[in-house]
């Protein structure tokens, strides 16, 4: 599953999708996996559109 940063995202059915049964532990996970909460990554993603080799592999998503 991916999310389209162009788009607004249903951050409650996007985690239901995923199995999760709350976007409380969703956000917590996401959060854990990326740095961000979702709301924040989304604004990364489109401050910072994808190109080829980003977002980078490693380490957290640059806050600034």
């Amino acid at each position: 599953m991916s999310v389209d940063a162009l788009r607004p995202v249903d951050w409650s059915a996007l985690a239901q999708t995923a199995g999760y049964f709350d976007r409380a532990h969703f956000t917590r996970e996401f959060k854990d996996f990326t740095g961000h909460i979702p709301t924040e990554y989304l604004a990364l993603r489109r401050r910072f559109p994808a190109e080829q080799g980003f977002p980078p592999d490693s380490g957290p998503m640059p806050a600034d």
